[in-house]
């Protein structure tokens, strides 16, 4: 499919209203405030005039933060939310510059191979309004390129997942995507990323013997991560305070890399070697 090109079309669950965008998103936003978890959506940006909505749509709730108010727009038979518009202007800004639509009306595929950005709290939405074309969200009709998804996705445990997220977060480099909380500060579910790669991390469940390293008699596993430039990675984690396992070497295959662990025991190697690179 010629993305640059060929537009793509979705729509509500009832099919009377649809959506036409110019080309696949480049990222897709998770927001985690109360209003776009109450209405399930995920946005990715485009300019309004790119966008085509078709139907029977109706205008909901309106939303105001400091000087810039938007509304959400949704079907007026089955209520799925189609897209968001501006209701103001920025100086020197088109009215309708940018919309949000809700990538949940097209097909599942494009969540799982387009990248995803999570906000955190209502207070970051006004943002989208200011983002030019070809930035970072914002879907661009001359964009054709994505990352490709891994194919495996590790999962771990900790005692104190959210203590884990923050720690990764910052000795490491992961970018804090998506978390499902838990009654009791717990983390029932989430998704990190690394590059290309994702990690899921949760508490323990006692339902599947899933024990964070503590509790557990060595270990069985140890994740490998590339780095481009691990002396720079190195000190950053150790600044963090990970504990050294093995010390930054030049290794015998000819990569470069170090092993830490994190504090609650878990093993991370990181360095210059791709598995499956000399095959």
């Amino acid at each position: 499919m010629n993305t640059a090109t060929e537009r793509l079309s979705g729509s509500c669950h009832c099919g009377a209203l649809t959506i036409e965008i110019p080309a696949p998103p480049t990222e897709i936003t998770n927001c985690n405030c109360s209003i776009c978890r109450r209405l399930g959506t995920l946005w990715a940006y485009y300019p309004a005039e790119q966008v085509t909505v078709s139907g029977h749509p109706e205008s909901t709730e309106a939303y105001v933060q400091g000087d810039r108010t938007l509304r959400t727009v949704r079907c007026k038979t089955c209520g799925c939310v189609s897209h968001w518009e501006p209701l103001d202007a920025e100086p020197g800004a088109s009215k309708d510059a940018r919309i949000g639509v809700n990538i949940r009306n097209f097909d599942p595929r494009l969540i799982d191979s387009t990248r995803m950005r999570m906000l955190d709290g209502a207070d970051t939405w006004t943002s989208s309004f200011r983002e030019p074309p070809g930035a970072a969200g914002v879907a661009d009709a001359s964009a054709t390129s994505h990352t490709a998804p891994a194919d495996v996705y590790p999962s771990l445990t900790y005692d104190d997942a959210r203590a884990a997220i923050d720690w990764l977060t910052r000795a490491f480099g992961f970018e804090r995507r998506f978390i499902v909380s838990g009654d009791g500060n717990r983390v029932e579910h989430s998704e990190l990323s690394f590059g290309n790669a994702v990690l899921m991390i949760s508490s323990p469940k006692a339902e599947f013997d899933r024990v964070g390293p503590r509790h557990a008699q060595g270990l069985s596993q140890a994740l490998s991560l590339f780095v481009a430039d691990p002396d720079a990675h190195f000190a950053q984690a150790m600044q963090a305070g990970a504990r050294l396992v093995r010390p930054l070497q030049d290794e015998e295959y000819g990569a470069r890399g170090y092993m830490v662990a994190d504090p609650e025991g878990h093993l991370w190697y990181f360095g210059t070697y791709r598995p499956g690179a000399y095959w």
